[in-house]
């Protein structure tokens, strides 16, 4: 099973509190590892490639933010 990277852009983040509060989602979410960019807004996700993006998109909304995944 590989690996894929899905970029996400993010709106409503303000500080690094907004940060640490996705990142905890993500973590939440088996085998997905994350960075996520205050200054640029996005995210850059590392997971399975089974893994659903909606589930990506849907991690950040129960943070309490917007998220829409970035076409590579």
């Amino acid at each position: 099973m590989g690996l894929k990277t899905t970029l996400l852009t993010i709106t409503g983040m303000h500080n690094s509190f907004c940060v640490n509060k996705i990142l905890r989602e993500f973590e939440a979410l088996d085998g997905v590892t994350a960075e996520v960019d205050l200054a640029s807004g996005r995210a850059r996700v590392l997971a399975s490639e089974d893994t659903d993006q909606g589930a990506l998109v849907t991690a950040v909304s129960n943070a309490g933010y917007s998220a829409a995944v970035v076409a590579i």
